[in-house]
């Protein structure tokens, strides 16, 4: 759950003009999808255990290997991500020379990210939020909590063809 709510905050802040704080929260967003999906397919008991008594998760190349195995599709979709954002996520998360670069503007220091930019966070930010909404619906015991989880899900977040115009409206009129 914790990864669906940051893709709705990535949402309401895109509403409201607010890139920053989204592009920031693409990077946590990304990472408790990948740590719930290990947690679900590659974690061992005693890892599970651990976790819940407050150990850390393993670093990321772990939790890439481990879905790899237990769950190849996890692999494509880091691709996916690497893709775009390639190292960018840390910076985002970070206000590093990312996040300054996208706010000057012919020396003018503002809010101008990118068309495309915003399109790709809010695609990506729902694509992660919906497969956390099909993860969390499939591990449940009873069909009622997995609709009303799915209907949660479809209540908060752009349908797939509003995706391009909420991008080129939040962009245009900050």
């Amino acid at each position: 759950m914790l990864a669906v709510q940051y893709q709705h905050g990535i949402s309401l802040l895109c509403r409201n003009g607010l890139y920053a704080g989204a592009f920031a929260l693409l990077r946590p967003l990304t990472e408790a999808m990948f740590r719930g999906a290990w947690l679900r397919y590659a974690a061992s008991d005693q890892e599970l255990r651990d976790i819940a008594n407050g150990k850390k998760f393993p670093d990321r190349g772990r939790i890439d290997r481990d879905l790899l195995k237990a769950k190849p599709r996890y692999a494509l979709l880091r691709e996916y991500l690497d893709r775009i954002y390639d190292d960018v996520l840390h910076d985002f998360s970070h206000g590093g020379h990312q996040q300054m670069w996208s706010r000057i503007q012919d020396g003018i220091i503002g809010e101008a990210h990118q068309v495309g930019n915003v399109k790709n966070l809010i695609h990506a930010s729902c694509t992660l939020g919906y497969i956390c909404s099909v993860e969390i619906a499939t591990s449940c015991d009873s069909p009622a909590h997995a609709q009303r989880l799915q209907d949660l899900f479809r209540s908060l977040f752009p349908k797939p063809e509003d995706l391009d115009r909420l991008a080129e409206k939040t962009v245009e009129n900050p």
